[in-house]
């Protein structure tokens, strides 16, 4: 395989899956490890991705454009499923849950059964229709102008219903997040929202895999260590982030990816 060829392929396998482990790489196209790295070092030199220990991500700056949601699903699933199987863990019986719009909180709908009676509120129309399936639990789904990308209600109409109404607990997505605890998202219409919903739940946890630690988006739109709220994350967080945001005041559970 020529090695341009190669480096493409490589490029194509890291924005399917967000983050990518070299051995995962060699193994797939049938070369060294070495090779591997050579390549990622190129396509860093090209600023075309960010080498990571023991492998590589998408550029942070690539996180200003907006990805569809079909893309992002296939990212990153088994890390969350393991931070959907610990939010699940913490939600019970006759609560009114709000689930926010994203693949994380996409993954946890998934995961609710019909075992317990809860209210769910959500700017998602893929997790509302995902729901309503279940006879156990109510949907309220939240109105404004859906936006293609997410799938979701998110504009001035949301943020009023929403103040509207409370909730025992709460599930935000995110894009990016600092080591520091700053919580950033692509876009500001979606920040909006995210601030809402943060206002109205008395317990909010943040569901991000830990590939999204370390990097930026546009929008800043909170602090973790200032505002209360949990970080859920993955097992492959590197000892440096969890270290670091622990020094940073952020409340972090670590969900185990299972094999």
């Amino acid at each position: 395989m020529l090695k341009e060829s190669r480096k493409d392929m490589i490029m194509d396998m890291i924005l399917e899956h967000g983050t990518l482990d070299i051995n995962s790489l060699a193994h797939t196209l049938g070369v060294t490890p070495i090779t591997i790295r050579r390549d990622l070092s190129d396509l860093e030199d090209a600023g075309r991705i960010e080498r990571i220990h023991g492998g590589a991500r998408i550029k942070q700056s690539m996180l200003m454009t907006e990805p569809t949601f079909d893309i992002r699903i296939g990212q990153n699933q088994m890390a969350k499923q393991a931070i959907a199987m610990q939010a699940l863990s913490l939600i019970e019986e006759n609560m009114t849950v709000i689930i926010d719009s994203g693949t994380t909180t996409y993954a946890l709908a998934q995961l609710i059964d019909n075992s317990k009676r809860i209210t769910v509120i959500t700017n998602s129309i893929k997790i509302a229709l995902e729901l309503l399936v279940r006879p156990n639990v109510r949907v309220i789904s939240v109105g404004g102008e859906v936006r293609k990308n997410t799938i979701s209600c998110a504009d001035n109409l949301a943020e009023r219903f929403l103040a509207m109404l409370s909730a025992d607990i709460a599930f935000l997505g995110i894009s990016a997040l600092s080591v520091e605890g700053d919580l950033y998202n692509i876009s500001i219409i979606e920040s909006g929202v995210k601030s809402a919903i943060k206002n109205i739940a008395k317990k909010v946890y943040v569901l991000a895999d830990s590939s999204k630690i370390g990097a930026t988006a546009l929008a800043l739109f909170e602090n973790l260590a200032h505002s209360g709220m949990t970080l859920i994350t993955d097992s492959n967080i590197s000892a440096k982030d969890l270290s670091q945001l622990k020094k940073s005041k952020v409340n972090v559970i670590v969900a185990p990816i299972k094999p």
